[in-house]
């Protein structure tokens, strides 16, 4: 079975989303190292300025109006509706709390997942 994560959500040590339905792990704690800065998909969104919502902890280094974490700040989401539970199937974009999700395939680590503000959170 896939490894499902370190931490279960968000907490006072490792911010972190708090409503997933699986765990997550961040860079050296069983989580890949984040992609390298470049353009689309990435680190071309402006910084937020605060947290995004549902989030619980620290902000990143830096903080919210910073220079990027590791995975970037992403941009808001311009595409159709479309859920998580597609994306699973299909491993395409998808829209999380107002942000673009670009799932990615990482062999090392047991399958599809996603960067959330330098959080390795897998799609399964």
């Amino acid at each position: 079975m896939p490894p499902r994560g370190v931490y279960a959500s968000g907490n006072a040590q490792v911010g972190g989303p708090v409503d997933l339905d699986t765990g997550f792990s961040i860079v050296g704690h069983g989580a890949p190292t984040p992609p390298r800065q470049h353009g689309y998909g990435w680190n071309d969104g402006r910084a937020p300025g605060h947290p995004p919502p549902y989030w619980e902890g620290p902000p990143p280094l830096g903080g919210w109006d910073g220079p990027p974490p590791p995975g970037g700040w992403n941009r808001p989401w311009a595409g159709a509706p479309r859920d998580v539970a597609v994306a699973r199937a299909d491993f395409g974009a998808f829209s999380y709390n107002t942000f673009t999700v670009t799932p990615v395939f990482n062999w090392q680590y047991g399958g599809w997942g996603y960067w959330y503000f330098g959080v390795w959170v897998p799609l399964y």
